[in-house]
């Protein structure tokens, strides 16, 4: 019984050069994604901001402007409590 050996492998210089080119772009572009990814991640985390804003206008049941109303802010996450007291034309801020 005799065994075929194998083809030697035949490789070109251009199709090499192919394989490398096709590496680079592969490469070059997963680089480009994780870049615009983590570009977006962090624009999101800088929006973030630290300070809330309450705004509006202090009124009785029956749509009347309450000046110098005392208004109390309640945070329940944290628990924390705040005092503020409304302008003369009861606008808070």
């Amino acid at each position: 019984m005799t065994l075929a050996r194998p083809k030697p492998h035949s490789f070109s210089v251009s199709s090499i050069a192919e394989a490398h080119s096709r590496l680079f772009v592969f490469m070059m572009l997963a680089v480009l994604l994780a870049t615009l990814l983590s570009t977006l991640a962090v624009e999101s985390a800088a929006a973030q901001d630290i300070f809330g804003r309450i705004s509006g206008t202090v009124t009785d049941p029956t749509g009347a402007v309450i000046p110098s109303a005392k208004i109390t802010i309640t945070n329940a996450t944290i628990e924390a409590i705040m005092w503020r007291q409304s302008c003369q034309s009861a606008a808070t801020a």
